[in-house]
């Protein structure tokens, strides 16, 4: 008897050796019986596991010798008896057992060994299998004979214990045992090695590196060929055992399994909610355990006392989930083995306070036992405070540019409770407007300011009291600035403000222009029943008085009352209603300003928005461009009427696209409010319904396109309910959406304030449409005829289609002189002075044209006009006005034209300025007596030399051009042209002032004003995008496949849209084999056995690329060619600048290698989840690729499969539960196709795991992968 030791290598190998078959016990994949199903179910099993006596200790026994070659590890006893040879030891080694040469030990091991042959050679069959082959079969447990005397074993054989660990196989062949190379026993669902037996007439041959299972009692001879590894015993009766590079372990038996206790979890969500709310309360039933946990006995939640359920509970675990009124109890069901299930239900609570809700020790019990660990979750409910109010001013209200003006936001809090900040309070000034000096508060806290921001962090608002933030502020460029902080931007212990506070800051520019208009109430927040004085500034930067032609009305918002006599400096007559202050008459003094004042009062709380509109105020000197806007806040006192809000999530959509309005009722009053009529809100118009509607509080809810209705229903007291509905527009703008005060009518009072939300649609990418106007020609006699011509413009990729009339009126004394016509399709009419456009579309990316031939019997200058806004489109509406004038002489004096041709071009095009100056009935020329000088707009610039036909000297710089000298014809005209050009789109008008033309003969008496509009350049003047294409792999057999890659790549911070189809000719001969796909959007078109590739829509990222992807293949030798001129992709940023080209090589008879490639989804996973690991294998080649040998994955250390693995290859697969790689081997990868390897792999380990597969690890008869794959899995 011979005692060896073990080197510590070999003990790792070993212990490897043993770690992996106890994972394999675990789980395995198989493919199943041809039949498609497991063998043997039809009877009970009857496989008894014999005695094995003191041959259970042995690992090998032989009976005449035992030769080994290699480093063989035996894990248990070596033997031989009557024979006494055991050779190659070393170098193979004996751990954890003896060996026994001839002594007693091994003889009565062969005794022991025969009375167990014979055990099993008695046992009666169960089942007679009728093929020797056990590959590709999943036995059930029992004894299993053969219609043939042998028995062999190529690919996989399944053992399924169908969950019993103490299952059973007997499997007794007359003959020979014969295993192929490669070749594997899997055990499933509960399988044990060491219950498996081999009953084996005469000799058994395990091939090479295959992985057996189980325990050999052979007659004659067992051997083992090189790296074959045998889970249980080689136990040979009366020949020899041949070992060769083998690892064999004795196989124990594990004992029963106590299942894991299942857990369980609960959480409030949200965890805080105000009185009445809603929470939704989440119990979660967890199950580490691998076998599923089957409730015993219901589980029952009680609530917390003063919460209660509010709405029917739901499950996920199976069973029944029921409800009172105080708890929630799931009867029967189970939770799924290693996973979780849920039971929610909705609760409410009525009252303030910290609700702590739990499940004992023991609540849930399983058939996998009880939860060792209680669960408990917290709601917080808040009882709900007067919110406080926001309110801003400017003072003055109006300044000269760089002047400076006090900001002051008033903080006001009407509950009895301090409210405290909880978040900063940012105020954003608009562009234009900068921080001129240090800011302060009586708030506390720290006010800190940037140049265009004021914040204040911390602070509070005293209870019943208000605080201030102030800071001084300027603007350099005339304008009226709104300043507003939204509705929320107020976030305090007692809540957050409920409407938004605005105030206009109005700047007067340093010379010239049209009045502006400025408002502020003084002070900006008042209690209910106060005072505040309106102050309305007129302010006129002209040289030359402003005088009013038409009355200025203001008309005060719903609640807002005049409570004094109005006065002004303006002169005039200003005069009241209850709700409205009008100035009649008077003048704004030239480069100064005057005032309308007027105090005024509201009886109930809320914020009161009064606007003016731009064009309000009418003077000699034009209107003002800009509204005049100011709120006042009223504080209401505590446990007065409910009130409205409202707002829209989001707050800008995409044109078509959903967003939801919520109508927020509230009630500070402790007695419930209820509604006594029915709330309509009506949709503004051109938003529609786009869903159901909902509501908390009671009551029906119903709605038509364009309303939602609210009959009956309760306000809780002291708290809040909501109605909302889905909404949606077609068209790009702003929709103002409002509730006037007094629409909701309860037994509590009505709203004493309106309810406003804006819904901002964008229209679709290539920004709004534009308008351009001119008349030719741009000067004519009395009675002379010219043509208008209007030209609307779309730089998007989609039509422009119009959704209101276009509506162009004539100034007066100008007439239409004949018919109409227009390019953009629908129906144009005209009156004496009107030219109107129904319908039609503007093209994508283009224009069209409305003309009309116009007259006029008196001369003078007729200044034509369209407003803003007068172009109504699905895509948005114009920007811009655009404005033409029309010159018709005056006789005996010298008038001024102009005009651009073309009056619309493209970003950093080029048009011609034309000045033409008119000396009509007079009989002597007009000689210019001082230089005329044309100053241009911004953004427009000089681009190439001037020229006169006036005579005098023309000269130009980058933005003027200058007549000096010269003279008009007598009875003529002359002219000044110049080419300028505009980088940036946008509208420019250019203007020659009265007087300008100064001769012997007089000065015009009237401006000459033309407009160029500039549109922008596909792209808006970005780096146009790039193509490049590319074939994998670039040579392929003739009938092979090969993968054409076109990439778009976009240089540009915006994403570059299609504007048109890109398309993809092939070279003759390279057709289309499969169907394209593209990462762009748009959608990507190809025929099989076609030509052709399409990519039609979609973008390419900003700063970012695409890829469209087609599979083509060839059937001639040769090289094809394939190239995409330049130009051939076109975007709003442009198109390519040039070719792309890629060259496919074909060969007569080439095999081209398989490719190999993987991926994890998902690619991101939490500790313990799963992620499939897919492996796809690909053959380009027009004949299949079979597998000559294994393809072995090898996981990363720490990752392990985690289920059963499939493939759409055929052969065989192996996985283990818990191992660490999937090997498959046979099978094969279809014809210029692709088939997969999917397993699901998990890990309890944080960090990156790089999985790859090294070149050469696909071994096919058509060669093996010349690139690795690989591929990442995170684990948080």
């Amino acid at each position: 008897m011979i005692q060896t030791q073990a080197a510590g290598g070999l003990f790792s190998r070993l212990a490897s050796l043993v770690l992996s078959l106890a994972l394999l016990s675990a789980c395995g994949s198989v493919r199943e019986a041809s039949e498609g199903e497991e063998m043997g179910v039809s009877q009970a099993a009857i496989a008894v596991a014999p005695s094995l006596g003191t041959a259970q200790s042995f690992a090998v026994l032989g009976a005449s010798t035992v030769t080994n070659t290699g480093p063989t590890v035996i894990a248990g006893d070596l033997g031989v008896s009557p024979g006494t040879a055991i050779t190659g030891f070393p170098p193979g080694l004996v751990v954890g057992g003896v060996i026994h040469a001839a002594d007693a030990v091994a003889a009565q091991a062969q005794s022991d060994t025969t009375a167990a042959y014979n055990n099993l050679a008695g046992q009666p069959c169960d089942f007679t299998l009728p093929s020797a082959e056990l590959g590709g079969l999943t036995l059930v447990p029992g004894v299993y004979c053969f219609s043939s005397a042998s028995a062999q074993l190529t690919g996989a054989l399944a053992l399924n214990a169908q969950g019993n660990p103490n299952a059973v196989w007997v499997f007794k062949i007359a003959s020979t045992l014969i295993t192929a190379s490669n070749s594997s026993v899997l055990l499933i669902n509960g399988a044990q090695a060491c219950n498996v037996f081999w009953q084996v007439g005469s000799s058994a041959t395990i091939g090479t590196g295959s992985d057996f299972v189980g325990n050999i009692l052979a007659l004659t001879s067992i051997t083992l060929t090189t790296d074959a590894t045998v889970a249980g015993r080689a136990l040979a009766r009366n020949g020899a055992v041949t070992l060769d590079s083998n690892e064999v372990t004795i196989s124990a038996c594990a004992g029963p399994v106590t299942p894991l206790p299942p857990t369980v979890g609960k959480a409030f969500s949200p965890a805080t909610i105000n009185a009445g709310g809603i929470s939704t309360l989440t119990i979660t039933l967890s199950n580490p355990d691998p076998t599923v946990a089957t409730l015993t006995s219901p589980l029952v939640d009680t609530l917390p006392a003063g919460v209660t359920v509010a709405g029917p509970a739901t499950t996920t675990c199976g069973g029944t989930a029921t409800t009172t009124a105080s708890t929630v109890t799931q009867t029967g069901g189970a939770i799924p083995a290693n996973g979780s299930c849920t039971v929610t239900v909705p609760v409410t609570a009525t009252a303030g306070g910290n609700y702590i809700n739990s499940l004992a020790i023991g609540a849930l019990q399983t058939g996998n036992g009880s939860n060792v660990a209680p669960a408990a979750a917290t709601l917080t409910v808040a009882q709900p405070a007067i919110a406080p109010t926001v309110g801003k001013a400017f003072s003055p209200a109006t300044i000269n540019a760089g002047g400076t003006s006090t900001l002051t936001i008033t903080l006001s809090n009407a509950s009895a409770t301090p409210a405290v900040l909880t978040s900063p309070l940012v105020d954003t000034l608009p562009a234009g407007v900068t921080v001129s000096g240090a800011a302060t508060t009586t708030c506390g806290g720290a006010v800190t300011t940037t140049a265009s921001t004021v914040t204040l962090t911390g602070g509070s608002i005293p209870a019943n009291g208000s605080c201030t933030v102030t800071v001084p502020v300027t603007a350099a460029a005339g304008g009226n600035y709104i300043n507003s902080i939204a509705a929320g931007a107020l976030q305090t212990g007692n809540g957050s403000n409920a409407a938004p506070a605005i105030a206009t800051l109005t700047v007067n520019a340093p010379a010239g222009g049209a009045p502006t208009l400025g408002k502020a109430f003084s002070p900006p927040t008042i209690n209910a029943g106060g005072i505040s004085i309106l102050t309305i500034t007129l302010s006129n930067t002209s040289a030359t008085p402003a005088v009013l032609t038409a009355p200025l009305v203001d008309t005060l918002p719903a609640g807002v009352t005049v409570s004094g006599t109005a006065s002004t400096t303006c002169g005039g007559a200003v005069t009241t209603s209850a709700s409205t202050v009008t100035l009649t008459g008077g003048t704004i003094p030239a480069n100064g300003s005057c005032t309308v004042t007027v105090p005024v009062t509201a009886p109930s709380g809320g914020s009161f928005i009064n606007a003016l509109p731009a064009g309000a105020l009418q003077t000699g000197n034009g209107n003002n461009a800009a509204p005049a806007i100011a709120t006042l806040t009223v504080n209401a006192p505590a446990g007065g009427a409910p009130t409205l809000g409202k707002a829209f999530s989001p707050a800008t959509i995409n044109a078509g696209g959903i967003s939801i309005l919520t109508i927020t009722l509230s009630n500070t009053s402790a007695t419930p409010a209820v509604l006594t009529a029915p709330l309509v809100d009506t949709l503004p118009a051109g938003v529609t319904v786009a869903g159901a509607a909902s509501t908390t509080c009671g009551g029906a809810v119903t709605t038509t396109a364009s309303t939602v209705t609210l009959t009956g229903g309760t306000i809780p007291a002291n708290g809040s309910c909501t109605v909302t509905v889905p909404v949606t527009a077609p068209a790009g703008g702003s929709f103002i959406n409002a509730l006037p005060a007094g629409a909701l009518q309860t037994g509590n009072g009505n709203n004493a304030a309106p309810a406003i939300a804006t819904l901002t649609v964008n229209a679709p990418a290539g920004g709004a449409p534009t308008l351009g106007k001119a008349f030719s020609p741009s000067t004519i006699n009395p009675g002379g005829i010219s043509t208008l011509t209007i030209t609307l413009s779309n730089t998007s990729a989609t039509p422009a289609v119009l959704t209101a009339p276009l509506v162009d009126t004539l100034p007066a004394g100008v007439t239409v002189a004949g018919a109409a016509s227009t390019t953009c399709g629908g129906a144009v009419t005209t009156t004496a002075s009107t030219v109107t456009l129904m319908g039609g579309t503007i093209p994508a990316n283009g224009s069209c044209t409305v003309t009309v031939p116009v007259t006029a019997p008196a001369g003078g200058n007729y200044i034509n006009s369209l407003a803003a806004g007068a172009l109504q489109t699905g895509n948005g509406n114009n920007a811009a006005p655009a404005i033409a004038t029309l010159t018709v002489t005056i006789p005996s004096a010298v008038t001024l034209g102009k005009a651009f041709s073309p009056a619309t071009i493209k970003a950093g095009g080029t048009s011609t300025l034309t000045i033409t100056l008119i000396n009509f009935n007079n009989a002597m020329p007009a000689i210019l007596t001082a230089p005329l000088v044309d100053t241009l707009p911004a953004g427009v610039t000089v681009s190439g030399a001037g020229s006169t036909t006036c005579g005098g000297l023309v000269t130009t710089t980058a933005t003027t051009v200058t007549l000096t000298g010269g003279a008009i014809p007598a009875n003529g005209s002359c002219t000044v042209t110049v080419p300028v050009t505009a980088p940036v789109a946008g509208s420019f008008i250019n203007a020659l002032l009265a007087g300008a033309l100064q001769t012997n003969r007089g000065n015009n008496a009237a401006p000459a004003v033309a407009t160029l509009t500039v549109v922008p350049m596909q792209g808006g003047g970005d780096k146009a995008p790039t193509v490049k294409k590319y074939f994998n792999p670039s040579t392929i057999g003739t009938g092979g496949i090969s993968t054409l890659t076109l990439t778009l790549t976009n240089p540009n911070a915006t994403p570059a849209v299609l504007t048109a189809p890109l398309k993809d000719v092939l070279p003759d001969g390279l057709l289309v084999y499969g169907n394209a796909d593209n990462t762009c959007g748009g959608v990507a078109t190809a025929t099989p056995g076609s030509s052709l590739v399409v990519l039609t829509g979609g973008a390419i990222p900003a700063n970012g690329s695409c890829t469209v992807t087609v599979d083509v293949t060839a059937k001639k030798e040769g090289s094809y060619c394939n190239v995409i001129p330049k130009g051939a992709l076109q975007t709003n940023k442009g198109s390519n600048m040039a070719p792309a080209e890629a060259t496919l090589t074909v060969k007569n008879g080439m095999k081209v290698a398989p490719r190999l490639a993987k991926s994890f989804s998902p690619s991101t996973i939490k500790e313990g989840k799963t992620s499939l690991l897919t492996i796809t294998l690909i053959n380009p080649n027009g004949k299949p690729a079979s597998l000559t040998s294994s393809l072995d994955d090898v996981f990363p250390d720490g990752m392990v499969a985690a289920g059963n693995a499939t493939t759409t290859c055929g052969g065989s697969l192996m996985a283990y539960w818990g191992s660490s790689k999937v090997v498959m081997w046979g099978g094969s990868i279809p014809a210029n196709g692709s088939c997969t390897v999917k397993v699901a792999v998990t890990t309890d380990c944080k960090g990156q795991f790089r999985n790859k597969l090294h070149v050469g690890a696909l071994e096919t008869n058509l060669g093996s992968n010349t690139a690795p794959a690989e591929a990442t899995l995170t684990v948080n």
